[in-house]
């Protein structure tokens, strides 16, 4: 409780002080109710209870620049998030800080129909612990990625605002300590909030003139990862990666690339030897790409297969999600988790040069 109130004076004071400087924004309170749902057999018996949850969330409308007006004005914010697990002895409790999007699929006066996708840092209470804890095989750290998204209907009364959905959160600290399966929580929510303002959406495709274009990039990137609990080292893995990348419309683009990946974990997890923690070990794949693009922000998914991979411990298939930032006009900032299916392989922090030869926007 302690370290819930804390949170919540912090997020209390960093929001009075940012709605004295912003216009069309909303306050919200949502409260969710759901369910673990056990991905694997080996996790079912940690789940006693169902998932009773709550936000607190502050949103800005956007509307001044041109991708705002392709995402039908769409709303970017930050939240906190507090849920109980279910089992008090083994799985704890959840606090999460985020920052989020909500994209309107259907725009207008009274209702909308949009699309939230949230990311941040959670911090779980209960976590696996060899001699305290050792019956916790979901979680191996009290730090992870906190990953949310949902559909989500509103209906906007004057300045009160009801909203209705369903999300799914996941919480993973992306095989930096093991275990790590996961949780994954479908959920129903409902909130009430409060709407100073709000921009109404008229669609106006003028100002737009888009050009198809390619980029071309390549990127470095590097994680940490442990192979299981009885490993007692954790390997530094590195990706490079050149990808050619097509802007099919001011909103999407697509693209193709090879991965060459440097993994000295995994001769060990072949061997079960764990004496020698660095054997080099090189395998490459190829991918294709897709990326929703907000201005200078985006969101990948690709999917790919590795055409040499001696061992072959994660099967031919391997994909990404994962966000990037332009920070300028050839430097682009990535984070990219790393999984084949539903297994968590590594969470990738990189960097990318990149060159294009055309603007994606042009005012006429």
């Amino acid at each position: 409780m302690i370290k819930l109130a804390h949170l919540l004076t912090f997020f209390l004071f960093f929001l009075t002080h940012t709605i004295s400087k912003t216009q069309n924004y909303h306050i919200g309170l949502t409260t969710r109710y759901g369910f673990i749902f056990p991905h694997r057999p080996s996790i079912a018996y940690i789940v006693k209870k169902h998932i009773p949850s709550f936000d607190i969330t502050f949103s800005k409308q956007l509307t001044q620049k041109n991708w705002h007006k392709l995402y039908k004005y769409p709303y970017w914010g930050f939240g906190v998030y507090h849920a109980n697990l279910g089992n008090p002895t083994y799985s704890g409790k959840a606090f999460a800080s985020y920052t989020f999007f909500e994209i309107p699929i259907i725009s207008q006066n009274f209702y909308t129909f949009h699309f939230k996708y949230a990311f941040g840092i959670a911090y779980l209470t209960k976590n696996y612990d060899y001699l305290h804890n050792y019956y916790n095989l979901v979680i191996g750290s009290p730090l992870n990625a906190f990953v949310d998204f949902g559909l989500i209907n509103s209906l906007r009364i004057r300045h009160l605002r009801l909203a209705f959905g369903i999300t799914y959160t996941h919480y993973s600290n992306g095989a930096i300590t093991k275990p790590n399966l996961g949780f994954n929580i479908p959920s129903l929510s409902l909130t009430i909030g409060y709407v100073n303002n709000v921009k109404p959406f008229k669609k106006d495709t003028s100002i737009i003139s888009f050009k198809k274009t390619y980029e071309f990039h390549c990127l470095i990137a590097g994680g940490i990862r442990q192979n299981s609990t009885s490993d007692p080292y954790r390997y530094f893995a590195n990706t490079l990666a050149i990808n050619l990348e097509k802007n099919i419309s001011p909103k999407r683009k697509l693209g193709i690339g090879l991965d060459i990946f440097y993994d000295p974990s995994i001769p060990q997890r072949f061997s079960f030897s764990y004496e020698k923690p660095y054997i080099p070990y090189i395998r490459y794949g190829t991918h294709l790409s897709h990326d929703w693009l907000f201005g200078d922000f985006s969101v990948t998914f690709h999917v790919g297969r590795y055409l040499y991979d001696h061992y072959l411990l994660d099967g031919w298939i391997y994909s990404r999600v994962g966000i990037k930032y332009k920070l300028n006009s050839h430097v682009q900032a990535n984070i990219l988790l790393k999984s084949h299916f539903a297994k968590a392989d590594i969470i990738e922090f990189g960097v990318s040069y990149y060159t294009t030869k055309h603007q994606i926007f042009k005012r006429q």
